[in-house]
């Protein structure tokens, strides 16, 4: 296998005399037809790509009502994302592999752009062509942060066609959403492309402290997009998106978990999460008979504010307020191959530059701090009192991180016989993260019994890390084709999470400096190293019954060493890394035209992840589920679509969707568990030339179940999944 890599890495391209390459077409899950045009990353189409791939169009993400990136989750095969916290948590877990807090283990890439903080991942879609979700490790052509695989979203280009869409919702808990689009024409050679969007509700749980709703939310936003085809055979896309959210958040309810009651959300100090995110893009290409090139230039930004009450209860103990500012710059050029030859080559660099700073500061309360002078005094003549109302524990962090990679990746077909393929790449990456850091606290104690003069106590952490992390990741593939649209395939590649910092240790350590008047290891206490894994696949693709039936099947097997896991301690979360873990399972998706105006769809996904060698220092974890993996993902959905005409109406629709999730445990030593869940959601409508009226139900059977557990300072903590919900659509279409 080697041999056949690194031979294949450093042939020089031929470069035959035949036509270009055609443009790839894939029909989606409800038969829509998307055409792909010059997939610049890419030596397979889309269509045929040696791999585990789902495809979304934007009418089935209408007709599913998915807005973003979290309403996709369970609806794809082992593709699961528990909504809950604020905007801020996206964590993404594929095939097993993801990770909660710091890092993302899973990428997502926006026309072309690396998305580089999960934090900007939950934002409202807009002028959405599709979405692509590759499954699987990612690295050899997108690098860091996408071991469990891709989400790469796609927006329609003004070129397509003029259109200009208004509509307006409303709904129950108080939903209000209002969006507005038109893409236009500019000449022959040009196009632009406006959308803007409102979008507030009333919240869904009420803390009984205050008696508000804890989660109400409001957001806005906008998208442009300008393209240009210019002459000989170049085009230009201009692209840029902002996005505004604030929102009531963290509406985490006590839970006993001896007997599972759970109680009201109720905490003194109210959460909210505001942000504001931005990223522009640039996107050339240039198209010849022979070569490809590509280039993609970002600029992000993202500025973010959360409070939180970190004792969740109406006891005033300590709270945090946190600011997060980002800014990035990325930069990637590809050249591939354009022809219809037996061999497709492409090469490609990549480099960034993330800008980040964490201003955070935990406000602890007398009582706060007393209870844990208390329990560590429990033993000693002599205790101790706080003598001050509030104790403030400000810091400053910086983490900025660098990188660049060179990759490269050839396709070989028809290699020896008819239908056989083989691909193959290999990534040279190299990162480096920094940490320039700075925590204080100050407070007055005295001893009781004795003089009541108070002793003051400082302690101040302040320095700077570095380190450097170069990476290979290869990954090679055969395909062959079975006739027609069918083929099989086998593959193997190497993902990689690179490693960081846990800045939220900082309250823990500094404490801990206080006290014990030692110094602490903070060097080796708060990095984390980063995970590595191997991936085998196996899998099937193809047109049955005369094309009325689609069928893909997956069979993989992941390998992971050194898992980034996330860790609650007694003020805050980290990340640790715990040993390795295996992840197998399946892939399954049926879809089908079942007659004129009918199509249905089975979406499953089975994943068995345990560890293979991890200790938590209590107990040998060995064999237990990894936490927040879904043992099976499943959907199954139908649409129907009918025109007239000659009827009181032009057309009427219907979709039904029900999806869930089986078994998810929460904790490594597996004592605490969501058992299996399903929701229901639909849609009616009926249109009449230009507009269109829907009425839509989410959550339809009011299941209630749980999108987040931990357990911190002794107690236990959930999160509920969303209610019922309903509401109507008023779209006009001209």
């Amino acid at each position: 296998m080697y041999a056949t890599l690194i031979l294949t890495v450093f042939a020089t391209p031929a470069l035959a005399d035949s036509k270009p390459v055609e443009n790839d077409s894939i029909r989606t899950h409800f038969l829509d037809e998307i055409v792909i045009t010059s997939p610049f990353k890419e030596t397979n189409r889309l269509s045929s790509l040696p791999g585990s791939v789902s495809i979304l169009s934007s009418s089935e993400m209408k007709g599913m009502s998915v807005d973003n990136i979290k309403d996709i989750s369970t609806l794809l095969p082992n593709f699961f994302i528990p909504d809950y916290g604020s905007k801020m948590t996206s964590p993404v877990y594929i095939r097993g592999v993801g990770n909660r807090i710091t890092g993302q283990a899973s990428g997502m890439y926006v026309d072309y752009v690396p998305v580089l903080n999960k934090a900007g991942y939950d934002f409202e879609f807009m002028d959405i062509q599709h979405v692509e979700l590759l499954r699987g490790p990612q690295g050899t052509l997108f690098g860091r942060n996408s071991m469990g695989g891709l989400l790469s979203v796609h927006t329609v280009s003004p070129l397509d066609g003029r259109k200009t869409e208004l509509s307006l919702t409303g709904g129950s808990h108080g939903l209000r959403r209002a969006t507005a689009s038109t893409r236009t024409g500019l000449g022959d050679r040009a196009g632009i492309s406006l959308s803007a969007y409102y979008d507030r509700n009333d919240g869904y749980f009420t803390n009984a402290f205050t008696g508000h709703k804890a989660d109400d939310m409001e957001a806005a936003g906008g998208h442009l997009r300008f393209d240009l085809r210019l002459p000989n055979a170049w085009k230009a896309s201009l692209t840029a998106n902002y996005d505004f959210t604030g929102q009531g958040a963290f509406p985490y309810k006590k839970v006993d978990a001896a007997t599972g009651a759970v109680s009201d959300v109720n905490y003194n100090r109210e959460g909210a999460y505001l942000r504001r995110i931005g990223l522009a893009a640039l996107h050339l290409e240039y198209e010849g008979e022979r070569v490809m090139l590509a280039s993609s230039t970002s600029f992000q930004s993202l500025n973010d504010r959360m409070n939180m009450d970190l004792d969740y209860s109406p006891e005033d103990l300590f709270s945090i307020n946190q600011r997060q500012r980002q800014r990035s710059v990325t930069e990637e050029i590809t050249l591939k191959s354009n022809t219809a030859s037996a061999y497709q080559w492409l090469f490609g660099a990549f480099g960034f530059y993330d800008n980040f700073r964490t201003d955070m500061q935990v406000d602890w309360t007398k009582a706060g701090v007393q209870s844990n002078l208390d329990r560590a005094a429990a033993a000693a003549p002599v205790s101790l009192t706080v003598v001050n109302d509030e104790i403030p524990n400000p810091g400053q962090f910086d983490t900025p991180s660098r990188g660049a990679a060179v990759y490269h990746q050839s396709t070989y077909n028809n290699l020896l016989v008819d239908g056989l393929s083989l691909t193959a790449g290999v990534r040279l990456d190299w990162g480096q993260a920094k940490l320039d850091y700075r925590s204080s606290i100050a407070m007055d104690i005295a001893s009781r019994p004795g003089p009541p003069a108070p002793i003051h106590m400082d302690t101040t952490l302040q320095g700077r890390q570095s380190t450097d992390c170069i990476q290979v990741l290869p990954r090679v593939a055969l395909k062959y084709g079975l006739g027609g649209q069918s083929y099989v395939y086998a593959s193997a590649a190497r993902g990689f999470n690179p490693g960081g910092y846990n800045i939220q240790l900082f309250s823990e350590l500094i404490m801990q400096t206080l006290f014990s008047r030692s110094p602490i290891d903070v060097a080796g206490a708060v990095p984390f190293a980063p995970e590595h894994s191997w991936t085998y696949e196996a899998g099937y693709k193809g047109a049955l019954f005369e094309n009325r039936l689609w069928a893909e099947v997956a069979l993989f097997s992941i390998e992971m060493a050194d898992m980034q896991l996330a860790q609650y301690t007694n003020y805050g979360r980290l990340l640790e890394n715990a040993g390795k873990a295996t992840s197998r399972g399946v892939d399954l998706h049926l879809h089908a035209r079942l007659f004129q105006g009918m199509t249905a769809g089975v979406n499953y996904g089975f994943t068995h992840a345990t560890f293979r060698d991890y200790s938590n220092g209590q107990a040998d974890m060995k064999g237990r589920h990894l936490p927040f993996v879904p043992r099976q993902t499943f959907s199954v959905h139908a649409a129907y679509l009918k025109n007239f005409s000659s009827a009181p109406v032009d057309r009427i629709q219907f979709y039904a969707q029900y999806s869930g999730a089986d078994r998810i445990y929460w904790t490594e030593t597996n004592d605490f568990a969501q058992n299996a869940y399903g929701l229901l959601n639909l849609r009616a409508g009926i249109g009449k030339g230009c507009f269109t009226l829907n009425l839509w139900t989410k959550n339809t059977l009011n299941t209630r179940y749980n999108t987040f557990y931990f357990e911190m300072q002794g107690n236990s903590f959930l999160q509920q999944g969303k209610p019922f919900r309903c509401g109507a659509d008023l779209v006009v279409t001209f």
